[in-house]
């Protein structure tokens, strides 16, 4: 089973390049943000949650993730706890989904994941792929609004495209069309995992 990871800052096209892979080739797909948000619905992990976080979190009988993320954005040693206690967990999840992909035959599986490095994910991955994109040709996707209001905001809180690039086997940097973007995805699939 080859798992190829897909990082790279918010806005820089690595979900489009996730979808690319699982629509042309079939390949599963695992996105790490919805692992985080299925491991939040486990009760063990609700019950961690409350007792790092506090009772305040829970809403309408569950986690609210806008609660959490109020709370651990505005205090960095919580979030620093809040991740130690998240990201090993989602890590084991996601092996168990490789394994079940794998026990069903397949021989490649591709995972999205924005804070790969952050939460020492690499270990999971044979190879890393990373997207880039200039906030110029962000700023023209988005729009305005968009880019100031959701971009901007999120983007200081990542680490930089060169800390990205550092851990790259693939360096993709999406400036152009969205089908030169797809034919490059669907390229370096071909070579780098079909071998074709």
């Amino acid at each position: 089973m080859k798992v190829v990871c897909i990082t790279g800052p918010i806005a820089s096209g690595k979900s489009l390049a996730t979808h690319i892979i699982h629509d042309t080739f079939r390949v599963p797909m695992i996105k790490m943000d919805l692992v985080g948000h299925y491991v939040l619905t486990k009760p063990d992990v609700v019950e961690r949650v409350v007792s790092l976080l506090g009772v305040d979190v829970i809403e309408l009988g569950g986690l609210s993730r806008r609660k959490i993320a109020q709370k651990v954005f505005t205090n960095k040693s919580l979030l620093v706890e809040y991740n130690r206690l998240l990201h090993p967990i989602m890590a084991r999840q996601v092996e168990d989904i490789i394994d079940f992909f794998a026990g069903k035959g397949f021989p490649s599986v591709v995972l999205e994941a924005a804070i790969l490095h952050d939460a020492g994910w690499e270990y999971l991955c044979d190879e890393i792929w990373v997207v880039v994109s200039p906030s110029k040709v962000v700023y023209r996707r988005l729009g305005p609004e968009r880019f100031f209001r959701f971009y901007k905001p999120r983007r200081k809180h990542q680490v930089t495209d060169a800390e990205y690039k550092q851990h790259a086997d693939i360096i993709i940097c999406n400036k152009y069309t969205m089908d030169i973007f797809a034919d490059t995805i669907r390229y370096l699939w071909r070579q780098r995992v079909l071998n074709k």
